[in-house]
Order: structure tokens, then sequence, then C-alpha cells
């Protein structure tokens, strides 16, 4: 509910990114779609070897249809 609720008042993150996914928190984001047509990138299984090399104030768009990240 908590992370339904700030997706709903735009006051949370704008995606997830995990080693591993969580089906409580999963929940929240899949709500937030069917109910409110508000789609919530969530993506897990990532390498973060590789986003460690991402610096600080870097945007970033998260594809969570396709389970990747890109630099803009």
């Amino acid at each position: 509910v908590c992370l339904l609720e700030t997706i709903v008042r735009k006051m949370g993150p704008k995606a997830i990114v995990c080693e591993e996914g969580d089906p409580l928190m999963s929940s929240g984001a899949v709500a937030a779609e069917i109910f409110f047509d508000l789609k919530f990138p969530i993506i897990d299984q990532i390498d973060f070897s590789e986003l460690e090399k991402i610096k600080n104030n870097t945007i970033v768009k998260v594809n969570g249809d396709e389970g990747y990240i890109e630099i803009l």
C-alpha cells in the first residue's frame, strides 16, 4: 500500500532498480497500473557493477517493460 500511495501522489521514486524483486513491492506497482493507469517501472536481476559506472546526477530512463536502463 505504501508504494501504491507514493505512486498515486507522485511523491516517491520514479522507478525501482533492485537485485531481487519482491512480490509485495511489485503489487503496489501493479495496482497503480490497473486502478490508476499509472506505469511504474521495476527492474530486478540487474548487474550492479555496470550501474556503479553511472555518475551522480546522470539522467537515465528505466524501461520496465524490456528490463533495461538507458543513459540519456
